[in-house]
């Protein structure tokens, strides 16, 4: 038994060197928004706040940008942020494998062989904000993303306030959000990248 801990603890320490939080035991069940449509979702969106991650570790201006792909049913992402004043971008594409449950996509990080996961859409209205969020099982852990999402580079309090809400409602920790600076990000363009 002790083995088999050690091995976990290792696997987790390798598949998840770029991550988050782990946590014990398996990933949660979390109810995603009844019919997500992902052609209102498209267009881009500004990271407020998110659970740590090692990926975006010293980023700001956050900003992802959601595309039609050239294949049926998918989408592609970019991310672009802010890293010792130097754009990064990472890409990745989307898509719902069970037409049952819209809202719990699939995630392929492109030039990544193996890297899916799930990307699952907790709650939005498609014009102001989203709850994302994202977990990985590795042994007896579980690794776990989160994100919240505007539309433009501020938030209302108020919303804020209501996503904290829903977070706690599904059994996420709030307090584990982290504020992406969104202060003058004039200088790195959607369109950069």
């Amino acid at each position: 038994m002790v083995g088999f801990f050690v091995v976990t603890l290792l696997s987790m320490l390798v598949l998840g060197c770029k991550c988050q939080i782990p946590s014990f035991g398996w990933c949660p069940n979390i109810p995603t928004q009844d019919n997500f449509d992902m052609n209102k979702f498209l267009g881009d969106w500004y990271e407020m706040y998110r659970f740590y991650n090692q990926d975006e570790a010293g980023q700001r201006c956050v900003q992802m940008r959601f595309q039609p792909a050239q294949r049926d049913g998918y989408c592609d992402m970019r991310t672009t942020g802010l890293a010792n004043f130097q754009p990064r971008t990472r890409y990745a594409q989307l898509h719902a494998p069970n037409s049952r449950q819209p809202g719990r996509l699939e995630i392929s990080r492109l030039g990544f062989v193996g890297m899916r996961g799930e990307y699952e859409i907790l709650e939005t209205d498609y014009s102001s904000y989203a709850l994302v969020f994202s977990c990985r099982n590795v042994g007896l852990f579980r690794l776990q993303w989160a994100w919240i999402l505007s539309r433009g580079r501020t938030l209302s309090p108020d919303l804020l306030s209501h996503l904290a809400s829903v977070a706690r409602s599904r059994n996420l920790n709030s307090a584990w959000f982290l504020r992406t600076d969104q202060q003058n990000c004039d200088i790195v363009p959607m369109d950069a990248a």
